[in-house]
């Protein structure tokens, strides 16, 4: 199962501030702006805490991934159970 924006402004917990949940917002660096960040330009998704502000940056091809594994782990683990 992937993680869907709903999953991360749900369980998102701000490591700075402890605030359960976020707001969940989709970007794309472009190369101007991979220049200031150490971050490759790609589409990633912004979580960003709801009472702090701080922000953290999910890049979706690794989210995507990510969820394909789990979900043939959890269907090689569902036919082990059958």
């Amino acid at each position: 199962m992937a993680w869907s924006k709903e999953d991360l402004e749900r369980e998102f917990i701000c490591p700075k501030c402890r605030h359960h949940g976020g707001l969940v917002q989709e970007v794309q660096l472009g190369r101007s702006v991979a220049r200031m960040l150490p971050l490759p330009p790609s589409r990633y998704w912004a979580v960003v805490c709801g009472l702090c502000g701080y922000t953290e940056f999910y890049r979706l091809s690794i989210l995507e991934k990510a969820g394909e594994e789990t979900g043939q782990a959890a269907a090689k683990l569902a036919e082990k159970t059958e």
